[in-house]
């Protein structure tokens, strides 16, 4: 896990700009988590919550868009599904009951970006 496949023929600036995709993303894992607890606690404040909701939304959504393309499958389908909650619950921000379980959910982000960092 976390490896680049480069088995299949690909011209060697296609690999490079992909080497340099997944450091970047690499380097931006342990922020990306700090920020992820930091919102966690705003969540609970409802003046900040909408805002923080909106911001999880954006790091999700990123995370989903690349963690499959670096080689971390189980961290994109993690954020994936977690993207697709938070859009959700953004649509709907008066249904409380779209919340229950996504601090929980937002753990087991963070897990995968922990173990990506180790990887």
């Amino acid at each position: 896990m976390g490896e680049i496949d480069t088995r299949m023929v690909m011209p060697e600036a296609l690999v490079q700009a992909l080497a340099d995709v997944k450091k970047q993303f690499m380097s931006r894992l342990v922020p990306s988590i700090l920020e992820i607890e930091a919102l966690q606690s705003e969540l609970r404040d409802p003046l900040k919550a909408p805002a923080a909701l909106e911001r999880l939304s954006f790091i999700v959504h990123k995370l989903h868009g690349l963690a499959m393309t670096v080689g971390f499958a189980e961290l994109g389908r993690c954020a994936a599904d977690l993207d697709l909650r938070l859009r959700a619950i953004l649509s709907e921000l008066e249904n409380s009951a779209l919340q229950v379980g996504l601090a929980d959910a937002l753990e087991d982000l963070m897990d995968q970006m922990e173990d990506a960092v180790l990887a």
